[in-house]
């Protein structure tokens, strides 16, 4: 706790040093971006977070007994972007585990510092957000989810290009590392809606119809899950 508000004093001196309240400042952003990767990704991953205590770490591990054409075949497909990451990185390293969520938070915070770069008219506050929704804490524990939202992130800036094939393959590319991530493909369309009456109802039966059916949904979305080895996954 005392680093993570140590790393909340510096991002707030550094943005009065070097007016990181401004839209587009370059240098705030980078400087920003490296704080954030200081603690996410450098942090002991055996005593910051969760992953040593959850199947992430074993995940990793059991990549020494498997083979690519193992992976490649194997019944279950659902993430396998992810699983096939944890295969490279572990080969390539010789099983450094501390080097993959290091990797993973260079990917997550590049992506996050672009969409901060490109669109936020104050990219201090927005970092601020970044810490009170607690998003940042939630890297720590969610690998696979970090990825997908980093995805989206970058999906997000071919919406605002209009660019209907990127943000399909991007977006689908994050389904690869966190199936869920699919429910995002409709916001290329939701997205070109003007704001008034039949945007509103839209809405307003898109909630109700989650809310309605949403025990089927997560009944569905577990379903995905059934029978597969956890440990490839997670």
């Amino acid at each position: 706790m005392n680093i993570y508000t140590l790393l909340v004093a510096l991002v707030l001196v550094t943005a009065l040093l070097m007016q990181g309240y401004r839209q587009g400042n370059k240098k705030y952003v980078i400087v920003a971006c490296l704080l954030l990767f200081a603690v996410y990704g450098l942090r002991d991953t055996y005593v910051i977070g969760n992953d040593a205590r959850s199947s992430y770490l074993h995940g990793f591990e059991k990549m020494a007994d498997r083979t690519w054409q193992e992976l490649i075949n194997s019944e279950n497909q659902f993430n396998m972007g992810y699983t096939l990451l944890n295969k490279l990185v572990y080969d390539l390293s010789g099983g450094d585990y501390q080097l993959f969520v290091s990797l993973i938070a260079v990917f997550v915070t590049i992506c996050f510092g672009v969409l901060i770069y490109r669109y936020s008219p104050n990219p201090l506050q927005s970092i601020l957000y970044h810490f009170g929704l607690l998003l940042y804490i939630f890297h720590f524990d969610s690998l696979k989810q970090s990825i997908a939202m980093a995805f989206l992130m970058l999906a997000f800036i071919q919406i605002d290009k209009r660019r209907l094939i990127p943000f399909l393959l991007i977006t689908l590319t994050a389904s690869q590392f966190h199936f869920p991530a699919i429910v995002f493909l409709p916001a290329y369309w939701i997205a070109k809606l003007k704001p008034g009456r039949y945007y509103l109802i839209l809405l307003v039966v898109m909630l109700f119809l989650t809310y309605r059916f949403r025990g089927q949904l997560l009944s569905w979305m577990m379903s995905m899950y059934k029978d597969e080895d956890m440990s490839n996954i997670s």
